[in-house]
């Protein structure tokens, strides 16, 4: 039991991490107050979260602003005079909203508001077993390197069975797929924070997977934190994806400038 919620912990992490690079990536292109407004429901989830935490912590509460032009850059560099409780503020600010993005989409798939997309997106059984603790990452996965490019195939595995998975036939018939995939984007991508460096959201991550280890010696809790397995590689793969498309965005409009024999612009803070 335990090796699965390592794994789980694992894949939250790169979750995370994944969700940085987007914003970072897009952060580069458009300013980041365009990107808040096309992350609304995640925005405001994460500055909801912001605000609770530095009411409960005494962190100052002026600097919850639901569309701003603050940059990931900037995270952590110029603390407030007052930074509410050592080490706790933080970590609280960074957790929950981890927490409620977390909790939402659990409560959006539990309600079947996915529209069947991730049970069709999870037909890969393959791809499952890779990222799965008990089968996949903690008993296969290796110190060798082609073990690594194998968990990489299995990611790409997946963004694949997703964008067989999406809903373009009958749009109007499966609007409620398209926006389960627009929310659960949302709320991933916010998961980062912005106030503080990203060592806080990984340290928050970790209390996070040791929590749920914890409501996993309960064996019903245990057997739904299981069962909700392929929502979490549903994640990973419209991360991992969404990534993709940050990359070549980025790079075209690079390579764009480049071919044009112009400077590449980069956006003033």
């Amino acid at each position: 039991m335990v090796q699965f919620y390592l794994a789980l912990t694992f894949w939250m992490m790169v979750a995370l991490l994944e969700a940085y690079g987007i914003f970072k990536l897009f952060e580069g292109i458009v300013r980041p107050r365009w990107i808040h407004l096309v992350l609304l429901p995640g925005t405001v989830v994460a500055e909801t979260g912001h605000f609770i935490a530095a009411l409960l912590t005494g962190a100052p509460v002026q600097d919850a602003k639901l569309v701003s032009d603050e940059s990931i850059a900037d995270a952590g560099k110029a603390p407030p005079a007052k930074s509410g409780v050592p080490v706790l503020s933080p970590l609280l600010i960074a957790l929950l909203p981890i927490v409620a993005a977390m909790t939402i989409i659990y409560l959006l798939y539990r309600g079947g508001v996915d529209d069947g997309v991730v049970s069709s997106f999870s037909s890969n059984v393959g791809f499952l077993r890779v990222l799965h603790g008990d089968s996949g990452l903690a008993q296969e996965l290796g110190w060798r390197l082609g073990d690594w490019f194998g968990l990489a195939h299995g990611v790409l595995s997946g963004c694949q069975s997703l964008l067989g998975a999406l809903p373009f036939e009958d749009l109007a018939d499966h609007w409620m797929g398209w926006l389960f995939i627009y929310l659960t984007a949302c709320l991933a991508i916010r998961m980062v924070p912005l106030r503080h460096k990203l060592r806080s959201g990984m340290a928050a991550i970790l209390l996070v997977g040791a929590f749920c280890w914890l409501l996993g010696l309960i064996e019903k809790v245990n057997d739904g934190i299981h069962a909700a397995w392929p929502l979490v590689a549903y994640v990973i793969a419209l991360l991992t994806v969404l990534l993709g498309i940050a990359l070549l965005v980025r790079g075209a409009i690079a390579l764009g400038f480049v071919l044009a024999d112009k400077p590449v612009p980069r956006r003033s803070k």
